[in-house]
């Protein structure tokens, strides 16, 4: 699983390395292109430069895109001065590039992505607790309240789905990450990585699955719906109630007036809500309508279970379209970012390769 992730971020890394030198290259491309212009609309004025060599003939031998001719012109005074006027050298064909020309033009892409992909292994390899968490887990968790142990626990839950299960299988450990999360006394850093923690440990199937089992949600409701905690705290809690949301099968428990509740109040603050908290809000009112019916069951606010009615109502026809069932599972994998991210990419690197004034082949290598 580590390894999965680390070596997706090496190849993300290395693909933004790869892209940035073919822009840096569509860019010299394009700067060159205009001088070669500049040069054309002063082909027979005096020019004291002459072009660059920038083609390569059939024999192998460079051609010049300018060939210099000296010649004496009389100067203003009667004496002769040498100027340098410029005129076009004849074109020959275009060379046909085989793999090794590509290799050589693309040997910056490689070393790029081979430096950023060394130095982020080296890094990982470096800093990683994994091995130790998990084997001293049981020493570590009934004396964890050190802000650095707590940092490693909340690095390792967001890259190792066993640590995930290993830390929402102790109901103990739970119990006391909400606690140290919750208390106003304890250290910013320590409540922001416990929180975190929890937050990490439900992203996976079977960490969502542990976390209902454990009642999570049942913990943490109240601090997301508190206004008076930490807005970090209730940031993350949140993302850890909106992972338990998301499992395939939800239990009767969390269909409570307090977990909607909970939404609703992290979705008012501008710093706390999140596009992902008004989805998770939706299914769970849809999850209400369920358990409970339309009627207005006991515990419930009428303002509230109005609520739960529209939001429920609504996602179960949206549900009904295919086209929203994809993109909701897109949006949850967090496919759709990635494939935006892409798109835009590609986008780019077709603009950088048209203004280079490349042809279509070039566009579409610009674009990959």
């Amino acid at each position: 699983e580590y390894m999965g992730n680390t070596s997706l971020l090496m190849l993300r890394s290395g693909r933004v390395a790869a892209r940035a030198a073919r822009s840096l290259r569509a860019v010299r491309a394009f700067a060159d292109d205009g001088k070669r212009k500049v040069l054309g609309a002063n082909a027979t004025g005096e020019i004291g430069a002459h072009g660059k060599p920038v083609r390569l003939g059939p024999d192998g031998k460079p051609i010049p895109m300018w060939t210099r001719n000296t010649d004496k012109r009389p100067a203003a005074n009667g004496a002769s001065t040498p100027t340098v006027v410029l005129t076009a050298a004849p074109e020959g064909p275009a060379p046909r590039r085989t793999i090794g020309d590509f290799v050589k033009d693309n040997v910056i892409n490689f070393g790029v992505f081979l430096f950023f992909s060394g130095s982020y292994g080296a890094y990982m390899a470096n800093t990683d607790d994994t091995s130790y968490l998990l084997e001293k887990f049981s020493e570590v968790s009934r004396m964890t309240t050190d802000v650095e142990d707590l940092e490693s626990m909340a690095r390792v839950s967001n890259t190792n789905d066993s640590f995930k299960e290993v830390v929402l299988g102790d109901r103990q450990f739970v119990e006391r990450l909400v606690r140290i999360a919750a208390d106003p006394s304890a250290a910013p850093d320590a409540r922001m990585y416990a929180s975190k923690t929890l937050d990490n440990a439900t992203r996976s199937a079977a960490g969502r699955a542990l976390g209902l089992d454990q009642s999570l949600h049942v913990l943490i409701a109240d601090i997301v719906a508190n206004p008076r905690q930490s807005l970090v705290v209730r940031k993350n809690l949140a993302e850890a109630l909106a992972n338990l949301v998301e499992a395939d099968t939800l239990p009767g428990s969390l269909a409570a007036p307090q977990m909607v509740v909970a939404f609703v109040s992290a979705q008012r603050n501008v710093y706390v809500r999140r596009d992902r908290f008004e989805r998770a809000l939706n299914r769970l009112a849809s999850h209400c309508l369920r358990v409970h019916g339309e009627s207005l069951p006991a515990g419930f606010d009428e303002d509230v279970w109005r609520e739960v009615l529209v939001r429920g109502r609504a996602y179960d026809a949206g549900q009904a379209s295919p086209i929203m069932r994809s993109k909701d599972r897109l949006v949850a994998s967090g496919l759709l970012l990635y494939l935006h991210t892409a798109v835009g990419g590609a986008v780019w690197g077709a603009v950088q390769g048209f203004s280079a004034g490349g042809g279509g082949r070039a566009i579409a290598r610009e674009a990959m």
